[in-house]
């Protein structure tokens, strides 16, 4: 079976899943063929924790950001923001090339969404897995945005998210560790960030994306089985 044919068995959501799944292995080196270690474009340093954004060349990414601290240790949390229009585009595309008739048709019928982009919070382990903490999908495009311009708010928010994981971590590293890996603490962070961001007449949308195994235990059990 070819990548296009096991692409073509799985929904939008399932293959979105599977491609970031086959990114993170390459980093970790899980599949030595695919293994590479991502460009950082921009470092924020914070006490005892660091911020960096990290290239990512799969469908729909927009941008990617990891999140070290000596409080996870040899974990890191990632969080990802991907462009929900430029992944169907990309899908539709590659489903189309198991029909040699339709290879050269540039046109992509997009399903009308009340979504424009995906936030995924995960929590990594390189010598386990990853675990998914939440994954939400938002409108975060404004009416006066053009095409070349649909992203921005949607990077301003997830840089701001990071900013926030900083100054949680360096002025509440208590309350840090109880809440870091709660999806619902993520998620108000989120709203509150789009509430600041856009006026009041904003539909954000934010709509939890299910089928993604989250969490649950907590940090001070991992500090206690490495401790």
């Amino acid at each position: 079976m070819t990548v296009l044919d096991y692409y073509s068995k799985l929904d939008s959501r399932k293959q979105w899943l599977h491609i970031t799944k086959q990114w993170i292995q390459g980093i970790l080196g899980r599949k030595i063929e695919q293994y590479y270690t991502p460009v950082v474009i921009r470092q924020l340093p914070g006490k005892g924790c660091k911020l960096l954004l990290l290239e990512r060349n799969t469908p729909g990414a927009v941008s990617t950001w990891r999140f070290n601290c000596e409080l996870l240790q040899r974990q890191y949390l990632l969080i990802t923001l991907d462009n929900l229009a430029d992944l169907d585009r990309y899908l539709q595309r590659s489903n189309r090339q198991r029909k040699p008739g339709n290879t050269k048709r540039e046109i992509v019928n997009l399903p009308i969404r009340n979504v424009s982009h995906r936030i995924g919070i995960s929590l990594i382990d390189p010598l386990k897995k990853q675990e998914w903490i939440g994954v939400w999908d938002l409108n975060l495009i404004d009416d006066w945005s053009t095409y070349h311009a649909e992203d921005y708010k949607a990077e301003q928010l997830v840089l701001y998210l990071g900013r926030r994981l900083i100054s949680s971590y360096e002025f509440m590293p208590d309350f840090f560790e109880q809440q870091i890996t709660e999806k619902q603490w993520w998620q108000q962070r989120i709203m509150t960030l789009c509430k600041a961001d856009f006026t009041k007449d904003h539909d954000v949308n934010i709509t939890p994306l299910s089928g993604t195994k989250h969490r649950t235990s907590n940090l001070i059990e991992f500090r206690r089985k490495v401790g």
